[in-house]
């Protein structure tokens, strides 16, 4: 379920004109791969390079969003959107 949501958010956002420059996990394993041709960074990753860009949750569960977007808030980011 989350590939095919993912993918159909990048499809629905490149419709838009908003490039998907990546996707940050907290899975070390996978890290460095590629999820339907975007690639998938770590947490620091995200920080170095994408700190002023908008970052958008997109996982299922309610407490899940919450706990990711206090951890992305407390790690500077201010432009988060949840799905």
């Amino acid at each position: 379920m989350g590939r095919v949501l993912m993918a159909a958010c990048c499809l629905d956002y490149e419709k838009s004109g908003i490039e998907v420059t990546c996707v940050c996990d907290s899975d070390a394993s996978k890290v460095g791969g590629m999820l339907d041709g975007v690639r998938i960074v770590s947490l620091d990753e995200l920080k170095r390079a994408h700190q002023n860009e908008m970052i958008i949750i997109s996982v299922k569960d309610n407490r899940a969003q919450e706990e990711i977007k206090r951890n992305l808030e407390n790690e500077g980011f201010t432009k988060i959107e949840v799905l």
